[in-house]
């Protein structure tokens, strides 16, 4: 077995090689073990995902959908976005 790589790669059971994270996905854990990453799953609404990390949305920006991989700015100054804001 060889190690399978980065945070922005995983390894589905079986593979022969690391597979690239998808936009706005991020990779998790294989059995618990933190360099070894077996799967990947969408980032959710409220939170973006670039490289295969997932990112809680920060303040003064929002993250509306499943899958964003960058966080919009709120707009004007009469506009506040809370932490892990949608919308």
């Amino acid at each position: 077995m060889h190690p399978c790589g980065g945070i922005d790669v995983y390894c589905p059971l079986g593979s022969v090689h690391p597979t690239p994270v998808s936009d706005g996905y991020y990779t998790t854990p294989d059995d618990g073990e933190e360099d070894t990453r077996g799967a990947q799953e969408q980032c959710q609404a409220g939170t973006f995902c670039v490289g295969g990390v997932k990112r809680v949305c920060p303040k003064g920006y929002y993250c509306p959908e499943a899958g964003t991989t960058s966080p919009i700015e709120c707009g004007n100054s009469s506009v506040f976005c809370t932490e892990g804001a949608i919308q």
